[in-house]
């Protein structure tokens, strides 16, 4: 957990500015279609910024946090996500928005969406990661403390966060999901319940078929937890 949110706010904030300085870029592009509180959080850090900053979304989503802080909002598609070239054309849309405001693209992806199961298209375009250090549930605290908005929120499509964050701490201790050797061989696979294996057979599987999307090269806020 977040010892002091303001404090870890103003350093996100601190470096996102850096960031945006060294590329010298006066404005930052955020999706929020995700419509969860990653979302508003990220969107929230770049406002307290100062930089210009521009939302975008498809007409499903909401964006009641642009026009609570009266950010410019983008909509790059009035058609569902079934549209086989909807995630292209998103892509393409804040890859266009970017060069229009001469701007950032600021993930917001979390640790969660990203160490075991990397929940995201590979072609995602993104600059920068300001909150992927950070844990669903440090984003929750974080967005209910300084936020303060209520919404909605969406459990990613194949693990709960809880799950997830049992599954991170797990392979951080006995490293079953990301090593090479098969988990039902491991020393303590009797320990798990089914439901327990089931899981770490899943996450086994899929860290492995999403390695491909890992992309080094995205600088990401490293949180100071001091």
């Amino acid at each position: 957990m977040i010892s002091d949110c303001n404090k870890t706010a103003e350093f996100i904030i601190s470096w996102i500015k850096e960031q945006a300085h060294q590329r010298n870029k006066k404005s930052l592009v955020v999706d929020v279609s995700r419509d969860n509180m990653a979302c508003g959080l990220v969107a929230f850090l770049c406002l307290r910024s100062l930089l210009k900053i521009h939302t975008i979304s498809s007409a499903q989503s909401s964006y009641r946090l642009s026009n609570k802080f009266n950010i410019p909002h983008h909509i790059y598609s009035d058609k569902e996500d079934i549209d086989l070239n909807f995630i292209a054309k998103k892509n393409a849309y804040i890859y266009s928005a970017s060069i229009e405001y001469d701007a950032l693209i600021v993930g917001t992806r979390c640790k969660n969406d990203s160490s075991l199961i990397r929940n995201y298209d590979k072609f995602e375009p993104i600059d920068i990661l300001p909150i992927n250090d950070l844990a669903y549930i440090e984003i929750c605290q974080m967005y209910n403390e300084l936020v303060k908005m209520e919404i909605n929120e969406p459990e990613p499509s194949e693990f709960a966060y809880a799950e997830l964050e049992w599954l991170e701490e797990l392979n951080k201790n006995k490293n079953i999901i990301t090593s090479e050797a098969d988990p039902t061989k491991h020393a303590l696979w009797y320990t798990y319940t089914l439901k327990q294996k089931a899981l770490i057979c899943k996450a086994f599987q899929m860290e492995k078929l999403t390695r491909h999307k890992h992309n080094s090269n995205i600088p990401v806020c490293l949180i100071d937890r001091k």
